[in-house]
């Protein structure tokens, strides 16, 4: 089974690199790569930031990569179509220039093409991220979390006439074939081209192969899609024609035959419910957009007049003020619907991608770091252990002016960049050092990881000389999100799964602190002159609204407390 992994690419010089890491990072490679950038020729700068950007690909890949640079604009349906013609393999794959595989994702598709030779196509489950992909914002999860899911053929539906199943299938496919990213298409069964509409016209292949094929939808995440370039924010113009309206001609199209209609029905349902969008056009769109939009909604479904989600989502787009509506939006996903998602299996090579998606320094991250880096450039002369050091980025911060740096932690995790300390790897429980052994302990959002709290402040304060310092760093339970979140019933409660970490493990807060718990955890340690300096207030997420320094300190962002044995 041969794999054909093709790369469309529209001015995507800020995130090619990650997407294209990220296919280098794979268990199992692809049999040949096509890469097809449909940026304007005119666009000479970021042509030549994409073509050197490929070329340093193409000197590190172990398999054939081709570049193809258009003559002109296909448009995106157009090169899809284009790549997809020129691959030769068995199956082909789509990965988009702004989103990241997982190291699994090529090795999954092909055992799943090898072992179902009567599958056509397959979809998947993905979480959207925005600019760090430890973040997801929204995930489409998988039917079942066990197993993988067989959709049957629209032909062999029609033939059982069962609508839960119908209506099933429906939603398995079209709710998650949205996005091309991590789509796999058996190559010899595509009849039905790309189509120039926007939004669906990568589905008319799906859908024309599914009457006849059975699909896949797979149980892994193998695909996160970054959404900071996405064209449905940065183009408005792509919602001058329906969204709604071109889903359906796609439908219609698909399925006019009559012995199809029930299936046509179900989709029919599928996009006229699809409320959200409304949202959207208004955030990305014109008010024109959203009436035509509205009307549109229910010229195909006139039972939404009694639908009261419909009228909430058309009342909200219509009243509230575009940029209103869109710090809301962003928030909202960013700060609460994020905390919703479960976490999520997704095997990376995280800390060796680039840096355009790792670490998104808004103002309560930039506050955050410019805090450790002014604490860290007054030490000299010092031993210094990172409990919990993670990849070394603020342990590297120390290792200055003849400090003797170490760092502590379950797993080697170091980047290629922060290699240079003394890593301990321990049990996570009995700090293996002597007593009196360090002038300053340090740890940074570590210490809500953990079970035994108590008993790892007492170690800390055990390995200290006397008189040295400790300094750490966590988040606020009190912090203004959190308390929004309670009021509107969604409280935090502990322990709490946060995301995958990025080296295969959970991300779990055992508990959070507020001030004054954790100053009253290191008095009973032992620790005095206990001082706590709150920082940060506000709300994070694409659009930050924060003040670096805060007169109400209880609902700050971050604690960082700084005490002495």
């Amino acid at each position: 089974m041969t794999i054909s992994l093709l790369v469309p690419v529209y001015r995507g010089s800020q995130t090619l690199e990650a997407a294209l890491e990220s296919v280098l990072n794979q268990l199992v490679t692809p049999d040949e790569v096509i890469i097809g950038d449909d940026t304007l020729v005119s666009e000479k700068c970021e042509t030549q930031k994409i073509k050197k950007i490929v070329e340093r690909f193409q000197k590190k890949a172990l398999f054939p990569v081709q570049y193809i640079k258009n003559d002109f604009n296909l448009g995106c349906q157009g090169n899809f179509q284009k790549l997809s013609e020129l691959a030769t393999k068995d199956v082909v794959l789509y990965l988009a220039h702004d989103d990241i595989f997982s190291t699994d994702a090529i090795s999954i598709v092909k055992n799943i093409f090898q072992n179902n030779p009567k599958v056509g196509f397959m979809t998947r489950p993905y979480y959207w991220f925005y600019d760090d992909i430890n973040k997801p914002i929204r995930h489409v999860p998988p039917p079942n979390l066990e197993t993988h899911t067989t959709i049957p053929s629209a032909t062999e539906l029609y033939k059982r006439n069962n609508n839960e199943e119908i209506q099933k299938a429906v939603h398995n496919i079209f709710g998650s074939i949205g996005q091309i990213s991590g789509l796999a298409l058996r190559r010899k069964w595509i009849k039905e081209p790309f189509h120039e509409d926007i939004f669906p016209g990568h589905m008319y292949p799906i859908a024309d192969m599914w009457k006849v094929h059975s699909g896949i939808f797979i149980k892994e995440y193998i695909v996160a899609l970054g959404t900071a370039t996405s064209q449905s924010r940065t183009l408005s113009g792509i919602y001058d024609d329906s969204p709604t309206a071109q889903w359906m001609r796609m439908f219609r199209y698909n399925f006019r035959d009559r012995k199809y209609h029930k299936i046509l029905d179900a989709c029919t349902t599928h996009i006229a419910t699809n409320y959200l969008g409304l949202i959207q056009i208004k955030n990305f769109s014109s008010l024109r957009n959203v009436f035509k939009e509205i009307v549109i909604l229910l010229k195909y479904r006139l039972k939404n007049i009694f639908e009261i989600n419909f009228w909430f989502y058309a009342i909200l787009s219509i009243l509230i003020p575009r940029k209103i509506l869109t710090f809301i939006t962003d928030w909202y996903k960013n700060t609460i619907l994020s905390q919703t998602i479960p976490c999520i299996p997704f095997e990376r090579a995280d800390h060796d991608l680039p840096p355009s998606h790792k670490i998104n320094y808004d103002s309560c991250a930039r506050a955050y770091k410019q805090k450790i880096e002014l604490f860290a450039k007054k030490i000299k002369n010092k031993k210094i252990l990172d409990f919990g050091c993670g990849f070394g980025n603020n342990t590297a911060l120390f290792d200055h002016s003849n400090n003797v740096v170490v760092g502590l932690d379950i797993h080697d995790i170091r980047s290629k960049n922060h290699r240079d300390f003394r890593l301990k790897v321990y049990d996570g429980y009995d700090i293996p050092f002597k007593s009196n052994t360090f002038d300053i302990v340090v740890s940074f959002d570590v210490i809500e990881h953990i079970e035994h709290d108590l008993h790892s402040i007492k170690e800390m304060y055990r390995i200290l000389k006397p008189g040295g310092q400790i300094f750490i760093a966590t988040p606020n339970r009190h912090r203004l999100a959190s308390l929004l979140k309670a009021v509107i019933g969604k409280k935090d409660i502990f322990p709490k799964v946060m995301q995958y970490d990025g080296i295969g493990g959970k991300s779990v807060h055992i508990t959070e602190y507020t001030s004054k718990e954790l100053t009253n955890l290191l008095a009973d340690a032992g620790f005095k002159s206990i001082q706590s300096s709150p920082i940060w207030l506000g709300l994070r997420g694409r659009i930050n609204v924060g003040f670096e320094q805060t007169v109400f300190p209880d609902i700050n962002h971050s604690l960082f407390i700084h005490a002495f044995k």
